[in-house]
């Protein structure tokens, strides 16, 4: 029975704060503008922060936890004032203290201001200035300490129009979660959660650590596999297809297991396997040598798809699907089975689906379900083990390891305090808790159906190129094709391709003529993608980066990128005579990690 409206979850918005600097870390001018319209500007970063303190409550601010939260948390610092932060990868996504909490609006709406102003029908503004600088910035390089008070003002209209797009952005949303029966949380995977949660009747994973740790074995993700590096001129033309929405394509149609859990030992696994009880397996299974391996293999942090002799763990339906191409299972180690399984987010997701087409696919609305949707996998797969930042700390909070059982000098296991600086203001707390999303298992099974349709279209196109959920190729089109929910769509069309290796690829587009880059982490122009380097200056470090330097929390970040080149390797494939990559054994790919690890000497080896 569906509980009542009310017992949604929904965001509390007190205020939006913006701020420019000069040459990214020199305070310049700040806006705050309250959910009730008051809107002041400051020229110094403590007369903005005190504004902030003084009111309290829940502030937001857009791509914050990388820039402007920084600022927030160094003048905190400098006044000794205590803070409880939590991170996700390098983001600062909340930090408590004070009576005041900051939260980054990208975790919710994980898409740039000037794209997420259109969910409050504002246009982010534009700063007016021309660039000198010759790399595109967009006029930040005119910003300058003791420019005129005319352009001194445009700087401070200019933050407050983005304030003006955030809440306003902030606002809608929230309608729209209330027009459709969204949950809203601090970030969107886990808004994503709550509303499943809450809509189905979801019980929470109450799986122990260890239980945990052995099912998480076969959570893999995406396949990125470079198969053509270069392909200069592509006759017949190429073509880029994306499976729609598939990772929630595969959650609504997946069949996910349900009820107890049952560990079993190499007899009763092997049974269990031979007769299609559907589970997660330790399996040795040997791989064909074909161009694309099925079975996904983890090295290090990292994966790989081998051929030869392969040692894994895997869900019994990636398993069937290997032995149904041609993989042998020799031998079965041991397995956790369910005696049951079922479609559960079908109806789910086929909600959200229909109102994406309705709102339009390529509306904001659309993009916003689109990621919605999306989040929940890798929320369901939410790690247990965690930590979070203490700044200022009471000393009588602090924990130190003492180095007793089972602790040793050099490595610490217990829920010791780790000092991230040099003077003990900023601290990494650990703390475990398994999250109520942590089914990790049924993560496990969709992003395996994902492989699974995604390997059938790479074998049948002869594929030049894939990430996830796509496909690039010059030989023919996926069997099904459409706009629909899992269906193989086409993006575009491409006369020439080059990767230098997975995730960095550049083509030019059939329609345009236009030679596109993408190449992750880095925003390279054609001179730079041809030189294969390129000077990017990274706005401020991490939060851990900055602490660790001892130059304050917010303090400028410069970074060398340097694309990979083409050489014999392409992530876990090597290149052959003929400009194609092939699959290589377990054992090969265990050597070429030794020889990384063993120090930056033997790198490129």
């Amino acid at each position: 029975m569906r509980k009542k409206l009310d017992s949604r979850k929904k965001i509390r918005i007190d205020g939006v704060f913006d701020i420019e600097c000069v040459g990214w870390d020199e305070f310049l001018v700040g806006v705050t503008m309250t959910s009730g319209g008051e809107t002041i500007v400051h020229h110094t970063a403590d007369d903005m922060v005190d504004e902030m303190l003084y009111r309290g409550g829940h502030w937001w601010g857009h791509n914050s936890g990388k820039y402007d939260t920084l600022l927030v948390l160094e003048v905190l610092r400098r006044r000794g004032i205590s803070q409880s932060i939590s991170t996700s990868s390098s983001r600062v996504t909340r930090t408590m203290g004070g009576g005041l909490t900051i939260k980054d609006s990208y975790a919710l709406i994980p898409m740039g201001l000037n794209a997420a102003a259109e969910m409050g029908g504002e246009l982010k503004p534009s700063l007016w200035f021309d660039c000198h600088c010759g790399h595109s910035c967009g006029g930040y390089c005119s910003i300058y300490r003791g420019m005129p008070r005319y352009m001194l003002d445009r700087v401070a209209e200019y933050c407050v129009g983005d304030c003006r797009a955030l809440i306003k952005t902030l606002r809608k949303l929230s309608d729209f979660a209330d027009d459709n029966d969204i949950d809203l949380t601090g970030t969107i995977g886990g808004s994503s959660w709550a509303t499943a949660k809450r809509t189905i009747g979801i019980p929470d994973a109450t799986y122990s650590s260890s239980e945990w740790e052995r099912l998480r074995q076969a959570y893999y993700g995406g396949r990125c596999t470079v198969f053509r590096p270069l392909n200069p001129s592509c006759v017949p033309a190429g073509s880029h297809y994306d499976i729609s929405s598939a990772y929630p394509a595969s959650l609504a149609s997946t069949e996910l297991p349900m009820g107890p859990h049952y560990e079993r030992g190499k007899r009763a696994a092997t049974a269990a396997l031979a007769s299609g009880t559907v589970g997660i397996y330790s399996c040795t299974i040997r791989v064909p040598g074909d161009n694309v391996p099925a079975l996904p293999w983890a090295i290090g942090t990292g994966m790989s798809f081998p051929c030869g002799i392969v040692s894994g763990v895997w869900t019994s339906t990636e398993i069937a699907y290997a032995e149904s191409i041609g993989c042998k299972v020799d031998d079965v180690h041991w397995g956790v089975v369910w005696n049951s399984s079922a479609v559960l987010f079908d109806d789910w997701i086929g909600n959200l689906y229909e109102k994406r087409i309705r709102h339009g696919k390529d509306s904001v609305w659309g993009k916003w379900l689109r990621l919605f949707a999306n989040s929940l996998t890798g929320k369901l797969a939410e790690r247990p083990y965690k930590r979070f930042l203490r700044m200022c700390p009471d000393l009588a909070d602090i924990r130190l390891c003492d180095a007793s059982p089972p602790c040793t000098l050099t490595s610490c296991c217990c829920d010791a305090w780790e000092q991230v600086d040099k003077w003990g203001e900023v601290w990494s707390v650990p703390f475990y808790k398994m999250s109520p999303s942590a089914h990790v298992h049924w993560a496990a099974f969709v992003t395996a159906a994902t492989r699974i349709q995604q390997h059938a279209e790479l074998v049948a196109c002869d594929a030049d190129y894939c990430d996830t959920d796509s496909c690039w190729t010059q030989h023919g089109a996926p069997a099904e094709t459409g706009n629909g929910l899992g269906e193989w769509e086409r993006k575009c069309g491409y006369l020439t391709f080059e990767s230098v290796a997975p995730k960095h690829y550049a083509y030019t587009d059939e329609e345009t003529g236009e030679f596109i880059i993408c190449s992750a982490g880095a925003f390279l122009s054609v001179a730079e993608w041809t030189t294969g380097a390129s000077v990017q200056d990274r706005g401020v470090k991490s939060i851990v980066d900055a602490a660790r330097s001892g130059r304050g929390l917010f303090s400028r970040a410069h970074r060398r990128w340097t694309l990979p080149k083409h050489g014999e390797w392409y992530g876990d494939r090597r290149l052959g005579s003929d400009g194609r990559t092939y699959p290589v054994t377990c054992q090969e790919l265990r050597e070429r990690h030794e020889r990384r690890s063993s120090g930056p000497h033997q790198k490129g080896k």
